[in-house]
């Protein structure tokens, strides 16, 4: 596996994180999660619960597919900003339904 990681801070505007992760997963098995293991009474399988930060309507939906395509995960949520997704994640978890991956604004370059 290969990928980037950089960090662009600008003083009044925030701070950029762009990560980048290259990786082929096989076709014809299901992702092994190897060492991955939740004490928590909730899990009956290696299913892991997402939320989806997203403004765009388009890339939400690109990232709800390639999650959705991987069959240990769910998209529980899909938010427009931050302040839902905080709602959401608290009305997840008090229904017992922990979340496990959240994705944050993806921006297409």
């Amino acid at each position: 596996m290969a990928g980037s990681l950089s960090i662009a801070i600008q003083r009044g505007r925030g701070t950029l994180i762009e990560v980048t992760i290259q990786c082929e997963l096989p076709r014809h098995k299901k992702p092994q999660l190897s060492g991955f293991a939740r004490t928590n009474s909730h899990v009956t399988s290696l299913e892991l619960n997402a939320i989806i930060v997203e403004d765009m309507p388009f890339n939400a939906d690109l990232i709800e597919t390639y999650l959705n395509n991987n069959n240990n995960i769910i998209v529980r949520k899909r938010a427009i900003n931050g302040e839902k997704a905080v709602q959401f994640y608290k009305e997840l978890f008090y229904n017992n339904c922990p979340i496990d991956i959240i994705t944050m604004d993806l921006e297409c370059l």
